[in-house]
C-alpha cells in the first residue's frame, strides 16, 4: 500500500501542520495564532475529513465544532468578529498557489506542444 494514499496518514500529517503553525506562532510571541489554527484546520476539514472512514454524524459534529470554535475565538476575544476574515488567509494562499502552479504547468505543456509542432513542420 502506498503510504501517501493512507487516509489516516495524510490526516495525521495535516494535523501536525496545524499544531506546528500554532506552536511556532505562539513561541514567536505573535497574536496571529488563530489565523494559522483555523486556516489550516479549515484546509484539513475541507480536504481530508471527507476521506476518513467516519460516519456523517461525526463529520457534522466536527464541522459544527469548527464553526463554533471560530465564532468563539473571534467573538469572545479582543480580535472581534470584524476580523473573522483572517481564517480565509491560509486556505486562499494555499489553494491560490496550487492554482498558480497548475497554470504554470499548463503554460509549460502548451509551450512544449508549440515547439514540437514547429519542429515537425517540413519545408
Amino acid at each position: 500500500m502506498d503510504i501517501s494514499l493512507a487516509r489516516w496518514w495524510t490526516f495525521s500529517l495535516e494535523i501536525t501542520v496545524v499544531l506546528h503553525s500554532v506552536v511556532v506562532s505562539l513561541m514567536l510571541g505573535q497574536s496571529k495564532w488563530p489565523t494559522f489554527l483555523f486556516g489550516f484546520l479549515g484546509i484539513l476539514v475541507l480536504t481530508q475529513l471527507h476521506g476518513l472512514p467516519v460516519g456523517i454524524s461525526t463529520k457534522r459534529t466536527i464541522y459544527g465544532a469548527f464553526l463554533v470554535s471560530v465564532l468563539a475565538v473571534y467573538g469572545l476575544t479582543e480580535r472581534g468578529l470584524g476580523r473573522i476574515y483572517e481564517v480565509t488567509y491560509i486556505p486562499l494562499i494555499e489553494f491560490g498557489l496550487v492554482g498558480a502552479i497548475y497554470l504554470i504547468f499548463l503554460l509549460i505543456l502548451w509551450t512544449i506542444s508549440l515547439v514540437s509542432e514547429t519542429s515537425q513542420i517540413k519545408p
